[in-house]
């Protein structure tokens, strides 16, 4: 702690639709790159999804997810994932919190619930969809951090802007797997 990371997002989406009144006959149907259909919470594939409906107590859902850029392609699609999941239980439970919460909350959920050994930066770049500094406060018992934009009409970051390039390796990269 105590240090700086300057960076930004990118305009490329991911997309959240859940429906928890569907007419299906089976209890759980995730749409990602296929439809998967389940009975029960615990065949469901994907830990995210699975954690989040076991914590929100929903016992039948069907959850669609769409996004320009694929998953773990190693530039932050896991946090994007979760602040989306999160920003939509609480849309669906009427609970307005500030972008810091929703970082905070996102990358606990993925850091202690699902011990994933993962970074907050990403967190912080996809919920304020800005480009900035981020300040990280010396503080040991807990993240503590501002958030500063950038202009990004500045004469030197229109220049960055124009001379940046990205494409896809297609390896797949998972984040929490790398060594601490």
């Amino acid at each position: 702690y105590g240090s700086h990371c300057i960076g930004g997002s990118i305009n490329k989406y991911n997309s959240l639709n859940l429906n928890t009144e569907h007419f299906e006959k089976e209890n759980y149907i995730l749409s990602f790159k296929e439809i998967k259909k389940y009975q029960k919470l615990n065949q469901i594939w994907h830990p995210v999804v699975k954690k989040f409906f076991k914590i929100h107590k929903i016992k039948r859902a069907k959850l669609s997810y769409s996004a320009d850029l694929m998953g773990r392609s190693g530039i932050g699609s896991s946090s994007s994932f979760a602040i989306s999941m999160m920003d939509l239980f609480n849309e669906i439970k009427n609970k307005k919190i500030s972008n810091k919460n929703l970082i905070l909350d996102a990358y606990e959920f993925e850091r202690y619930t699902l011990k994933n050994f993962i970074g907050i930066q990403d967190h912080i770049f996809c919920a304020y969809q800005k480009f900035g500094i981020v300040n990280f406060k010396k503080n040991k018992k807990k993240i503590n951090f501002e958030f500063e934009k950038i202009d990004t009409n500045d004469r030197r970051i229109r220049y960055l802007n124009s001379n940046l390039i990205l494409f896809s390796t297609k390896i797949n990269r998972i984040s929490s797997n790398r060594k601490r």
